[in-house]
């Protein structure tokens, strides 16, 4: 059992590692309010689990690529702005508010 522990607890530590990368958190963020249907069907929709499965890999499976807006370019612009446009803009609001309050 001290196998499994350990695969268990190496796992654990791989996903935190990489849940805590500022990248890679939120873009998993972002493509979760960007496809929070399909994730409601999985866990919560109606039948059972093997078929609310097949239907949510028929959707990541069966979306042309001209239509990956929702399963990957909207996040990943989402991920991209939230990371390198919100702390500049950040930065312009502090300096017009420390402007206006002068």
């Amino acid at each position: 059992m001290k196998i499994i522990d350990d695969i268990c607890a190496s796992i654990a530590g791989n996903a935190k590692k990489r849940i805590n990368d500022s990248f890679i958190g939120t873009f998993i963020c972002s493509w979760i309010v960007c496809n929070w249907n399909h994730l409601s069907l999985l866990f919560w929709g109606e039948g059972k689990v093997t078929e609310r499965i097949s239907i949510f890999y028929n959707y990541l499976s069966e979306t042309p690529k001209w239509e990956w807006n929702h399963v990957f370019t909207i996040p990943l612009v989402i991920a991209i702005g939230y990371l390198f446009i919100f702390p500049w803009l950040s930065m312009l609001i502090n300096f017009l508010q420390h402007w206006a309050n002068e």
